[in-house]
């Protein structure tokens, strides 16, 4: 799901980034001046990495919703 996504910074401090449309799992993002001091102080730039799941398990409205893209979509993700 495409949005704002709440995380927690190594040093505990609460933060959010959002996944632009088109991000690939394993893809990374920069989230600037959420990372770890620098020697003069400031924020450096936080890197995540993201994790897109699919569902395991899913409903009929669900799986008609997914054959629906399939023939929609020009998108072929074996290539």
């Amino acid at each position: 799901m495409l949005g704002r996504k709440p995380f927690r910074t190594r040093a505990g401090r609460p933060g959010e980034h959002q996944n632009p449309p088109g991000t690939q799992n394993g893809q990374k993002l920069r989230v600037r001046a959420r990372g770890l001091p620098t020697r003069d102080g400031a924020r450096g730039d936080l890197m995540v990495v993201t994790r897109i799941a699919v569902p395991a398990k899913v409903t009929d409205a669900e799986k008609k919703l997914w054959e629906q893209l399939a023939r929609e979509s020009k998108f072929n993700p074996r290539i």
